[in-house]
């Protein structure tokens, strides 16, 4: 294939066009996201414990890693300040908005209705700007206790402006080492400060989310294709290895004690993902039975956002169906395959409703 010299980081390179992220949609990477989203959920509804070790490692890096891997650097490096201000919109916008509404029914249900007093409303309006997910003895009431999973929208606004900074720091290097190792660097004191001090916004959490904004970044400046089957191989024994050693890993929770680990079945488990996603997807442009398998996942994949901020709303939709309905107070909350269901119930729901009402429509789905 002929190279085309044009301007790209680093600046005296040349790469060629198929490199630079169309501005159509990747359907294998919403097929990736898809099945990533739907771990998140099956995570979040009470996934037995042994299963729930299995997808763990790779449930956030993968989130990031792809961030990283969509950024277009020929397409926003001569406006990084406007993409900047375009990124944090389409992220800070839909979290104030979820999170607002989630606190008022939390207010009037929990609160007013079910009579639980035992947070304070004050300190939940504060979550709500502090965008914590992640609780200590000292900080448990300004924590989202109403809808904790959005501390991913608040710790992914946080990490694109870190990983923007970082690119323009570098924007004048000749090799991509310099932001290689920067990137290790920032994860390396987010993790220490994680440990000690976890701050608001999860900004720690977002640092250490850089060597996966980082790596996705050059994969897609090397050109990888994510189809080597020897590779995939590879990285499926290497993942597997790492949950027999009993690794556990939680971002949130800042659970990654080791860091070498962490990164390693980020990248391993992502790996897997995206081959499998794009085997899927490239035996759907030909198949009709493959390309009914991929169309549900990259629906999940296009919504990603709007699961990961409503799903929650589930566990109040279970608890009115059984008050209102049932006519009995409270539920059961181990009860994985309810959740479930209510989570998807309530994740559809958001979907159908902000499509249908313009200015939402916008402001999740710019």
């Amino acid at each position: 294939m002929a190279q085309a010299t044009v301007s790209v980081y680093p600046f005296s390179e040349a790469i060629a066009p198929d490199r630079a992220i169309p501005k159509e949609r990747l359907n294998w990477i919403d097929t990736a996201r898809g099945i990533t989203i739907f771990l998140v959920v099956m995570g979040h509804a009470g996934l037995p414990a042994e299963y729930q070790h299995l997808f763990q490692p790779v449930r956030m890096p993968l989130f990031y890693l792809t961030a990283g891997y969509l950024f277009n650097w020929e397409r926003h490096r001569e406006a990084l300040g406007q993409y900047l201000r375009a990124r944090l919109e389409r992220l800070v916008l839909p979290y104030l908005f979820t999170a607002l509404f989630f606190y008022l029914v939390w207010i009037l249900f929990d609160y007013a209705l079910l009579d639980k007093h035992d947070l304070s409303p004050a300190e939940q309006l504060a979550a709500v700007f502090l965008a914590n997910g992640f609780s200590t003895p000292a900080t448990v009431g300004y924590t989202l206790q109403f809808d904790m999973a959005l501390w991913f929208l608040g710790c992914m606004a946080v990490s694109t402006l870190i990983f923007v900074g970082l690119l323009g720091l570098f924007r004048n290097e000749k090799t991509y080492i310099p932001l290689m190792l920067t990137s290790l660097g920032v994860a390396a004191l987010g993790r220490l400060l994680g440990e000690n001090y976890p701050l608001p916004w999860s900004a720690d959490v977002a640092m250490m989310a850089q060597f996966f904004f980082v790596v996705g970044f050059l994969l897609r400046q090397y050109g990888a294709a994510f189809t080597d089957i020897r590779m995939f191989a590879f990285f499926c024994v290497i993942y597997v290895a790492l949950l027999f050693t009993g690794y556990q890993t939680d971002m949130n929770r800042r659970m990654y004690p080791d860091f070498s680990q962490f990164c390693m079945a980020g990248l391993a488990g992502t790996y897997a993902i995206y081959f499998i996603s794009k085997q899927l997807s490239q035996l759907g442009a030909t198949d009709a039975f493959a390309r009914r398998l991929s169309v549900p996942w990259e629906f999940l994949g296009r919504n990603t956002m709007v699961i990961m901020a409503f799903h929650m709303g589930g566990f109040y939709l279970r608890q009115a169906f059984e008050l209102f309905v049932l006519k009995r107070p409270g539920c059961d909350p181990d009860i994985f395959w309810a959740n479930f269901l209510w989570m998807s119930v309530a994740s559809l729901m958001a979907i159908f409703a902000l499509n249908r009402i313009e200015l939402l429509k916008k402001v999740f789905y710019k």
